[in-house]
């Protein structure tokens, strides 16, 4: 980034996208249009706003998803083109477990931006909030259900 881009940068008001010579402003657009796009599968179309926070002075994108007991945050870094952008997920429990003061997270997946890094971490979530199966009968008791109806 040149010594003006960078005087831009630091007198520009939070969030305004500031061009640059790499021509991370069009990289920008394009991450911005992928994950709402891919956001499509998890939010309404009308509500995806809701769930992102774009930074445009910092290249950052955030997607957060709720659960009853969990929050993700996916996170989307610019670089100078898309496929050299960063792709990653942590999840952190809503509250904190009795007699804690912290709330617990994990890395999930991350990588490059690619469809690929986008189900790998859409499986991660599923198989976070997925419940252990306390039943060791739960089959007996389904087909016995089944046979009843």
């Amino acid at each position: 980034m040149s010594d003006k881009t960078k005087d831009a940068a630091e007198a520009a008001p939070a969030g305004e996208c500031i061009a640059n010579a790499d021509g991370i402003d069009e990289v920008f657009e394009q991450l911005v249009y992928q994950l709402r796009e891919w956001a499509k599968t998890v939010y309404n179309p009308s509500k995806i706003d809701r769930a992102i926070h774009i930074d445009k002075r910092k290249k950052w994108i955030h997607l957060v998803i709720f659960t009853d007991t969990n929050q993700y945050s996916i996170g989307v870094h610019a670089h100078d083109t898309v496929e050299k952008s960063y792709l990653g997920c942590t999840a952190s429990c809503r509250k904190p477990r009795a007699g804690e003061t912290w709330t617990r997270g994990n890395d999930l997946p991350d990588g490059d931006f690619t469809q690929e890094t986008w189900d790998e971490i859409m499986t991660a979530i599923v198989r976070y909030e997925a419940q252990e199966v306390q039943a060791e009968n739960w089959k007996e008791r389904w087909d016995k259900k089944e046979e009843e109806q």
